[in-house]
């Protein structure tokens, strides 16, 4: 059976009609183009998460391309995924200790903005002869510090271990085994503190002991990691906070 059409409602249709016979079918995609151009833009300043990074050479990418480097690599595979990145930032620099770190942020002047902020220091303290308990008695201001830089409490910082330079080449007449150690003290002791404060920690030292003496898995220079130890990081990092 037929029905009538709804004549009267189609009256509320012809206004807009002439609206869009006058303005002419491009005035109005044009316009189209410009709001969803301003919701993009309000989506990149505002909703779309910032990454902060903040540590030492492992960080900055010492001896490859900053391209390649695990920051930008974690910025690629979140957006390649579908999880745009408003913006990143990388506060490291090769040869920092935590003091070092601790006072390069004192002065960045970075506004309280970011979404997630990763920690990832002590690999120089460790190298310089420190020792554990000096690092987490400095790490804890820094610690400090780096939360006044989250966005808002749903924001997160998440501490890193320390990779493991033992299996480096450039530490093949060195005491590997007792590096290894140390290197895993400083990282508990960063743990201890992450706990303590109520902070994230994610352990990925085991990373890079999948690469003992490993040419191509290092830079030129036989201890900074090379794009191949970076990439795995990435992927590990971007599959951690996916995940939590």
């Amino acid at each position: 059976m037929w029905e009538r059409p709804p004549i009267l409602s189609l009256r509320t249709v012809e206004p807009g009609i002439k609206l869009l016979q006058e303005a002419g079918i491009e005035a109005v995609r044009e316009k189209s183009l410009r709001l969803s151009g301003l919701l993009l833009g309000f989506h990149e300043a505002v909703l779309a998460p910032m990454g902060y990074h903040l540590g030492d050479f492992y960080t900055t990418g010492e001896g490859i391309d900053p391209r390649e480097a695990w920051p930008a690599g974690i910025r690629d595979r979140l957006e390649s995924g579908g999880y745009p990145v408003a913006r990143s930032c990388v506060l490291a620099c090769t040869g920092w200790t935590v003091a070092d770190l601790a006072e390069a942020s004192g002065k960045a002047g970075y506004a309280s903005e970011w979404d997630w902020i990763t920690l990832c220091i002590g690999v120089n303290d460790q190298y310089n002869g420190g020792n554990p308990v000096t690092f987490a008695a400095q790490l804890d201001p820094l610690r400090s510090q780096v939360e006044t830089f989250r966005a808002k409490s749903g924001s997160r910082v998440l501490v890193l271990s320390i990779p493991d330079w033992s299996v480096s080449p450039f530490a093949l007449d060195r005491d590997r085994v007792s590096i290894a150690r140390q290197i895993d003290a400083f990282s508990a002791a960063a743990h201890a503190l992450s706990r303590n404060r109520g902070l994230g920690f994610l352990d990925w030292t085991f990373l890079s002991r999948r690469f003992p003496g490993d040419q191509e898995a290092f830079a030129r220079d036989g201890l900074h990691p090379s794009a191949i130890q970076h990439a795995a990081w990435a992927r590990f990092l971007e599959e951690s906070l996916l995940r939590d």
